[in-house]
């Protein structure tokens, strides 16, 4: 299967996806959502931190 998005952090036997944001993800949030609503729909778990937490 092919998907259209790519994640930072993928766990496809758990379908967990983990997403780190960066200043990137600040201009364009309406295509994170329909990143995450495309992952969901997919059976994925989405959880999302900031550079900030992760650092």
């Amino acid at each position: 299967m092919t998907y259209p998005y790519i994640a930072d952090f993928v766990a496809r036997s758990r379908k967990f996806v983990i997403e780190v944001d960066g200043d990137t993800h600040a201009s364009d949030g309406a295509f994170d959502a329909r990143r995450t609503a495309w992952l969901e729909n997919q059976g994925y778990r989405v959880i999302r931190f900031s550079n900030a937490d992760v650092m």
